[in-house]
């Protein structure tokens, strides 16, 4: 109802706003007055009862007995919350709920003012006041205070120049300078969301907004209602309210210190017990006074003017309103017109679009029907021709030879109707340039159409206008959409756009069809293949089957020859040792001169006879031992032995030899004895074979055992330990046997631990042997004791083989080797 009045509205609403709202403001103005008056030195130092309504303990009822002034810290900058006065008075709504609480729980409040919050905050932190009236709740505060229930909810606001126009939402204040109040609990949160916004900091809220009027900001935040207040009492007319940044989010509560929590439980009793309509009545009182326009009281001659005047402004905006009334009909009616003829122009072409809409529709209809290629090229066709309200149209598809045959025709002649059986190349006749350049081609009179003709089929045809439109699917060219006329009728331009539009659709749909097409005939091609991958499989099946059979017989035939085997063990075992024992023991009493005095050849030629059954003996046993592993019939047998005891006997059984042959033995063992639990005879048969080879190939030199500790705890080590016992610490040990003798070559070294391999050297012939110690030695040692045995060796230098076992055997390992 504005619009009629031109400029003149503005000022008749003014005038009609500023007398409404000068009454009311006065009425409010006077009541502020009367019921503020000036704030006492003290809150709450009259009635010092405690409210009947509060229900408190006996322990809180005595600490308010004790404690019967409260220091309370006020923020002399933070109207209409707290603020002082023009006599130097605390004012405000946190000042009245104060007083409401003092009254409540009979004590009297000491209000103490600052003018920065900083220096409140400071001073609360060295209790030089009891109490902080507001203050927002956050974890770092709760180091020094114990907060009450939320009793203040406020709103941010955006405050700026009235000329400012960039300002509408809180997202505009990025990159700009806004005015803050240091250490207010929304600064960081907003600088954090918004980093580009350039704090410009200040000590009060009347700072920033006077930074604000001035230019030094651009915006200010500040809360809804100290803004109104603030704004109305410095007349700050420059400024205006831009946006809300956030509504009711911030919250006030009384901050207590930290070693009072009995004052923090009974503020919030009291807190409690405060009615809905005493916190409205206290709210409408400071806050519900931020919306009203403050307006300086008028005489009552003001008054009279005004009305005065508000009548002259009626009566003169009536005038005007009526005139610009009739121009605003004539207006209105031209643009109704306008409107009308828009209206209709809009409606003819959401009918061509609805027209093109169904035509596309039937299109995709007719290409998603069926999967039969020539079924669904004869709904397009028909489709095609409808849209284009032509006679004739022909469909041509790109065969796998790359030629072009006919898919479905409309009104053609019988010379185009035997073009199937003569298929044109891509590049010939119309619509083969159309395939071959893709890109449609519009041929809109005779000569045109006989200029591209070069079949006699066409050129006969007298047709007067012809359109082919290539169907492109991705890189492909998978057929031509043709329709013609022989008639004048032309089709429109839109008709011809929305058929070259509708291509790639019908391309897609011919390029489905195909693979649905190509997709039964492979299925049909699985078919076959799979009955007759069936049938070779049956036969391998029954292959394999036969062929089972035919190792479960050699299996069985195994068995038996194991059988055998262990039969062959065991009679070796007796037929061989039983005399063999009685020629080393009937030869060791005649060496030790039991039957009588032999001279020096016998003794000689005994002696040797003594050596070789022994060794006869030894090999014997390797094999019997070989021959056990190999079957899983040799039984590991673990106890308790210290492991030095084994390195000196191994090293004893050979001193003769070494002695004999000049050669330096040495030992290097941990000075603790090491305690193992294992096959101790397995462990000395194991280095006993290593030692002796190393005696026999070292001509000169020295021959060194070294063991290594490496210490660990496994289950057996921690078994021994919860049995009160600790010499036995798990782990394991690496025994080394070192020589300086004729050294192993490259070559050689994969072959070392295999059965019956001894290398060519010089002191094969020389030096007695059956190439069965090491292959032995590694089949214990892995087999058998659990553990590993490698060497390292260079041909002319020495080889060192290293033993290494586990110094607990355990109960899975033996398992494994029983």
């Amino acid at each position: 109802m504005t619009e009629p009045f031109g400029k003149y509205p503005g000022i008749l609403i003014s005038t009609m706003v500023l007398f409404f709202a000068g009454t009311a403001t006065t009425t409010a103005t006077a009541g502020m007055s009367a019921a503020t008056g000036n704030t006492p030195v003290t809150i709450g130092a009259g009635r010092m009862t405690v409210s009947a309504s509060l229900r408190l303990t006996d322990r809180e009822k005595a600490w308010l007995a004790a404690h019967k002034i409260i220091r309370v810290g006020f923020d002399s900058s933070f109207p209409p919350y707290s603020f002082l006065d023009d006599a130097g008075n605390c004012e405000g709504l946190a000042v009245d709920m104060l007083q409401v609480l003092a009254r409540r729980i009979g004590v009297t409040i000491k209000p103490i003012p600052k003018a920065v919050w900083t220096d409140l905050y400071a001073a609360a932190k060295r209790r030089e006041v009891d109490a902080v009236a507001t203050m927002g709740r956050q974890p770092q505060r709760e180091k020094w205070f114990v907060f009450t229930r939320p009793y203040l909810f406020k709103s941010l606001v955006i405050m700026t120049r009235k000329e400012t126009t960039a300002i509408n939402r809180p997202g505009d204040l990025a990159g700009r300078s806004v005015a803050l109040v240091e250490k207010y609990q929304y600064v960081k949160p907003l600088l954090q969301q918004y980093p580009s916004v350039k704090p410009y900091y200040v000590d009060t809220m009347l700072d920033g907004l006077n930074a604000v009027a001035v230019g030094k900001a651009d915006a200010a935040i500040t809360f809804l209602g100290a803004g109104h207040y603030l704004k109305t009492k410095y007349q700050l007319a420059n400024l205006k309210f831009a946006a809300v940044f956030d509504r009711d989010h911030f919250t006030e509560s009384i901050a207590v210190r930290k070693d009072w929590p009995e004052l923090a439980v009974i503020l919030d009793k009291a807190l409690a017990s405060i009615s809905d309509s005493e916190r409205a009545e206290l709210s409408q009182r400071w806050v519900g006074q931020e919306h009203m326009l403050h307006i300086a009281l008028r005489t009552l001659f003001q008054y009279l003017a005004a009305i005065l005047g508000f009548v002259l402004l009626l009566v003169s905006g009536f005038v005007i309103w009526n005139s610009a009334l009739k121009k605003q009909v004539r207006r209105k009616t031209a643009e109704l017109r306008q409107e009308l003829a828009e209206r209709k122009k809009a409606e003819d072409e959401n009918q061509r679009i609805n027209e093109k809409l169904r035509a596309v529709n039937g299109i995709i209809m007719a290409c998603a029907s069926t999967m039969e290629t020539e079924e669904m090229l004869g709904k397009v066709m028909d489709e095609a021709l409808l849209i284009t309200g032509l006679e004739g149209g022909v469909i041509y598809a790109v065969g796998p030879d790359q030629k072009l045959r006919i898919a479905a025709r409309r009104e053609t002649s019988a010379a185009i109707g035997d073009l199937p059986d003569h298929a044109a190349k891509i590049g010939e006749c119309l619509c083969g340039e159309c395939a071959r350049d893709h890109k449609p081609l519009i041929l809109a009179d005779r000569e045109a159409v006989l200029k591209f003709s070069t079949r006699e089929a066409t050129c006969g045809e007298n047709i007067r206008f012809h359109a082919a439109f290539p169907l492109i699917s991705g890189e492909r060219c998978m057929g031509v959409l043709c329709v013609f006329t022989r008639t004048d009728k032309r089709p429109s331009a839109q008709s011809l756009q929305l058929l070259e539009t509708v291509s790639a659709q019908i391309a897609m749909a011919i390029d489905n069809a195909q693979l649905y097409a190509a997709s039964i005939q492979q299925a049909l091609t699985l078919e076959d293949k799979v009955r007759e991958r069936t049938a070779d499989l049956d036969k391998v099946r029954r292959d394999l089957l036969n062929l089972v059979a035919d190792l479960n017989r050699a299996n069985e035939k195994l068995q038996e020859l194991d059988r055998l085997k262990a039969m062959f063990i065991a009679s070796m075992s007796h037929e061989l040792r039983t005399p063999l024992n009685s020629i080393i023991g009937f030869t060791g009493i005649i060496l030790q001169g039991m039957t009588g005095g032999i001279n020096d050849e016998q003794r000689d030629q005994l002696e040797r006879v003594f050596r070789a059954g022994k060794h006869l003996l030894l090999l014997i046993t390797d094999v019997i031992d070989i021959a056990k592993i190999e079957s899983g019939k040799i039984v590991p047998y673990a106890g308790e032995f210290l492991l030095d005891g084994v390195i000196d006997e191994a090293c004893d059984s050979l001193k003769v030899q070494i002695t004999e042959k000049g050669l330096e033995l040495r030992k290097t063992v941990p000075e603790t004895p090491i305690r193992m639990k294992s096959d101790r005879r397995r462990i000395l048969q194991c280095l006993l074979n290593l030692l002796s080879n190393a005696v026999k190939f070292t001509a000169g030199g020295t021959v060194t055992v070294a063991v290594k500790w490496h210490k660990g705890i496994g289950t057996e080590g921690r078994q021994a330990q919860s049995e009160g016992r600790d010499d036995m610490p798990g782990g394991f040990v690496e025994i080394s046997v070192t020589d300086t003798g004729i050294g192993i070559s490259a070559e050689d070294m994969p072959r070392l631990f295999q059965s019956f391999v001894r290398f060519e050297s010089q002191q094969k012939t020389t030096t007695p042997g059956t190439g069965l110690g090491l292959y032995l030695t590694k089949k214990l040692t892995t087999e058998v004791l659990g553990g590993e045995l490698w060497a390292e060796s260079r041909a002319g230098e020495g080889s060192v083989f290293t033993l290494r076992l586990p110094v607990i055997l355990s109960n899975q390992e033996n398992k494994i080797k029983t």
